[in-house]
């Protein structure tokens, strides 16, 4: 029996919310079995993120690429190697094409054939990145980073693309130590959470205003480096997608007309769904 299996590593994907009712009749229809099974089962996964942990240990991240193409073998490579020539200790140092199981009165053989690899926030824009003419900017500003993506014409630019320990934590340190060095006192969590997500919080107006102005410094901080990058606010489109959005909006005077945000928690796995549905739709042709 050949089962195909469909795994998207990212998070919201593997809930039955996120997953678009048209992807799992497409995949249904081709006979290929989805990674996962009830709403926030994330244990589903398990097996295909200890592999993708396992690749990106083991090759990504330990090597230098110089284009998507070079990478694309190394990891064509990878899983050949993987496949057909490493021995794992979990299979009594077997290899997976060697190996054929029985569970539920169905015999399995399993071999990882593809890994697809894509830019940070690329996903989340890709659904609407034939509307982006000309020269824009993808900020995913997350928990404890800050990845920056061009894309030029609709297309993602391999050689501009970067990282940085921008977050929507960082920004709560810098946020407790103000207010501890001009208070001493602490400021609980999830007030600065509630001030990051709304802009206000219901604390005396003096405590709030240092809240704010260690917000906006950290958020102008932001777009120094992003254009330290290049940036051009006059020239260039910005898009911000992930958590840390609701730090620009309300801690920073921006366009509304070249400042876009994607505000849908589910726009990455969206998008991922949507890559994958065009790259089955094309193997069908």
């Amino acid at each position: 029996l050949t089962v195909r299996l469909s795994a998207i590593q990212a998070g919201l994907s593997f809930t039955d919310s996120s997953t678009s009712e048209e992807y799992k009749r497409l995949l249904k229809g081709l006979h290929i079995r989805q990674s996962m099974d009830g709403k926030s089962r994330w244990a589903d996964n398990i097996m295909i993120e200890r592999w993708f942990r396992s690749l990106k240990t083991e090759l990504i991240y330990i090597n230098e690429y110089r284009s998507p193409k070079e990478l694309r073998a190394a990891i064509r490579g990878y899983i050949d190697d993987y496949n057909s020539l490493r021995p794992h200790e979990a299979l009594n140092y077997a290899t997976p094409d060697d190996v054929r199981f029985t569970y539920r009165k169905t015999d399995y053989h399993i071999r990882i054939v593809g890994v697809k690899v894509y830019p940070q926030g690329y996903a989340a824009v890709a659904p609407i990145k034939s509307q982006m003419t000309g020269v824009n900017l993808v900020a995913d500003i997350g928990n404890g980073t800050m990845n920056v993506l061009y894309i030029v014409g609709g297309r993602p630019q391999s050689g501009k693309m970067f990282t940085e320990k921008f977050g929507t934590y960082q920004c709560t340190l810098a946020v407790r130590e103000a207010f501890m060095r001009q208070t001493r006192r602490e400021l609980n969590d999830a007030i600065i959470d509630e001030v990051f997500r709304t802009g206000t919080a219901n604390i005396k107006a003096s405590d709030l205003a240092i809240v704010r102005a260690a917000a906006t410094e950290y958020v102008a901080e932001i777009f120094r480096r992003l254009r330290e990058h290049g940036y051009d606010e006059d020239t260039m489109m910005l898009y911000i997608t992930g958590g840390g959005g609701c730090l620009v909006k309300h801690f920073y005077r921006f366009d509304t007309e070249r400042v876009k945000f994607i505000d849908d928690i589910c726009a990455a796995a969206k998008g991922y769904e949507y890559m994958a549905e065009l790259q089955i739709k094309a193997g069908q042709e």
